[in-house]
């Protein structure tokens, strides 16, 4: 069977996908991943052939490069996007279609490819979903260019299509995690995350002091305010603080680092998470389902877009606190770190994603819609 896989080319999006990929090519199936060529080292070694498009969207490679922060800004960003990836996956496939089509965005090129040729198509969601009984506050702003679009493509109108899209799929969260995540019927495959090896992260080095894991993730990540707070709260305490700062910050403009603080562009996440007490975060859903995945007690600091969301229901369920990014002092900061503890809310929570099948669960699901 050949599978292809579309995502959004980024960590957040890329990364979670991957465990799939792996699974899928040990059950012998033939997998093609649509990506751009930032991300087609990572996608090969877990066994897929990248095939390579060229992105409108901030690559880590542009130092200038950033993402807007509203989804007002996001959305017609993300149609001018697949106007230009479409044509090019429609030939980069046109010999060779695929049995099914895998994708964690419902108006990427690929996904869209997939409804105008009619292939079976499995919409993957790595973050919350909606559903009947609940769906998730944050808009989807159509300033009049997705409507155009898919009316070109003779999907119908917005509203109606990103309606069918939300329509299932794999759910990268356990059911407990989802909000009334009981309502959601058989069409909805919660799965939980889908993690693999990373060996394009590196290994990591570990000593036996208390781990303090500090990031804000790859897009909403230039805040030397936030991590000069980092260090006035932990600086001096008898622990290991490492940050991960990402691409785009002046790491010299930071002013001197405690001795006990490590600032990394990036580090590999579930090599330190797999050791760490607290994660200092800014509570992405893949960060977020790693940390619960570890059982590591999370002090949440969102940034933008869905962060907030799920940092709301991080506290809901007793699995962190949350800080406000924008007035977070050190004291603040540090007594969060030293009162982090593994709670039975988060205990349960750990076995709960641990146990909700993974990327076995998920290759079945799309093994299941080809067919």
């Amino acid at each position: 069977m050949h599978i292809a896989f579309f995502s959004m080319p980024g960590h957040g999006h890329v990364n979670p996908l991957l465990g799939m990929v792996s699974e899928l090519v040990r059950r012998g199936h033939r997998v093609s991943f649509g990506t751009t060529g930032t991300f087609a080292p990572r996608v090969e070694q877990a066994g897929a052939t990248a095939v390579v498009y060229e992105s409108l969207l901030p690559d880590e490679a542009d130092p200038g490069a950033r993402w807007p922060t509203g989804m007002a800004g996001i959305i017609p960003l993300m149609i001018r996007e697949s106007r230009l990836v479409y044509p090019q996956v429609v030939a980069a496939f046109a010999g060779d279609l695929p049995d099914v089509v895998v994708s964690d965005d419902s108006l990427g090129g690929g996904r869209l490819m997939a409804e105008v040729l009619g292939i079976p198509g499995v919409q993957v969601w790595p973050f919350f979903t909606s559903g009947e009984h609940w769906r998730a506050p944050m808009e989807l702003p159509d300033d009049g260019s997705g409507a155009a679009w898919l009316t070109e493509l003779g999907l119908g109108g917005y509203d109606d299509y990103v309606a069918r899209s939300m329509d299932g799929g794999i759910v990268l969260l356990p059911r407990e995690f989802q909000y009334a995540g009981d309502t959601f019927g058989e069409r909805f495959h919660f799965v939980g995350p889908c993690l693999t090896e990373r060996a394009f992260q590196g290994d990591w080095p570990h000593d036996d002091r208390p781990l303090a894991y500090v990031s804000l993730g790859t897009a909403f990540n230039d805040r030397p305010d936030f991590y000069r707070t980092c260090f006035a709260a932990l600086g001096d305490l008898p622990w290991r603080v490492v940050i991960s700062v990402g691409q785009w910050l002046d790491i010299d403009a930071l002013g001197p680092v405690p001795a006990n603080v490590e600032v990394h562009r990036r580090v590999p996440q579930l090599k330190v998470l797999e050791r760490a007490d607290v994660f200092v975060t800014h509570a992405g859903m893949g960060s977020t389902m790693e940390a619960l995945y570890f059982g590591v007690p999370i002090v949440a600091v969102p940034q933008a877009a869905d962060q907030p969301m799920n940092a709301a229901r991080i506290a809901e369920l007793g699995l962190g606190v949350v800080l406000d990014a924008g007035t977070v002092t050190a004291a603040q900061l540090r007594a969060a770190v030293l009162a982090a503890r593994r709670t039975p809310e988060l205990i349960a929570m750990r076995a709960a994603v641990r146990s909700a099948g993974g990327a076995s669960a998920a290759a079945e699901v799309i093994e299941a819609a080809a067919r």
